[in-house]
């Protein structure tokens, strides 16, 4: 039987690390076990070295996690770019990410099908932009990007947590929302990952654990 959980338990789950101090801690194990799944996937497609990954990331921890992944990948040999969908980031992470060598593309109100055709031809985006405290959906020009990205069908996608637009708790999506390959979700699996409709946005769930499973068992 496989336990799943809406992202307020594992948020409140989270709380007591956060408090301590953790919280840099639970971000680091996230984004080790979210490049190691894209490395993963990547070598069941190609070599590794040299190839190409984009995170899309956004505003909140979801996007740091993104970014301190494609950080370690860039570590790794790949080639990593970020395109920044709003007006500020988790610092440390894109300061993590330039020093590995990653480049850092900026989304504005008139570059989104630019960008989506130049995300497109990767060989990997990784979809960082909402976390599991988002309400709603994407808009104005992230939701553009997203749009045109799904029209135009990237090679492998891998979700951050949950896909971007889908609720963690009901499974209810709000639409444009990229269907990942692959979600890599942290600390306990989401229930909206299971339930219809947002398991057809979801691909192959894989659970990566990070040290708050003690307090979900409650």
């Amino acid at each position: 039987m496989i336990s799943a959980f809406t992202g307020q338990q594992i948020r409140d789950a989270e709380q007591p690390l956060l408090d301590s101090g953790e919280g840099a801690v639970l971000m680091q194990r996230a984004a080790y076990g979210l490049a190691q799944a894209v490395i993963r996937e990547l070598k069941r497609r190609r070599r590794l070295a040299g190839a190409c990954v984009t995170v899309l990331a956004g505003k909140g921890n979801n996007g740091g996690d993104g970014l301190y992944a494609a950080a370690y990948l860039a570590r790794r040999g790949m080639r990593a770019t970020a395109v920044l969908t709003g007006d500020s980031v988790h610092a440390e992470a894109l300061a993590a990410l330039l020093a590995a060598g990653g480049r850092v593309l900026q989304l504005g109100p008139s570059n989104a099908e630019e960008l989506a055709v130049l995300c497109a031809g990767e060989d990997v985006i990784i979809d960082a932009l909402l976390g599991t405290g988002a309400r709603g959906g994407l808009r104005e020009a992230p939701a553009e990007l997203i749009a045109a990205l799904q029209e135009l069908g990237p090679r492998l996608v891998v979700a951050c947590d949950v896909p971007s637009g889908l609720d963690a708790g009901t499974g209810e999506v709000h639409w444009p929302v990229l269907d990942a390959d692959v979600t890599v979700t942290f600390g306990g699996v989401k229930a909206g990952l299971l339930t219809d409709p947002g398991e057809g946005c979801a691909g192959r769930v894989e659970l990566v654990q990070i040290g708050i499973e003690a307090a979900l068992q409650d």
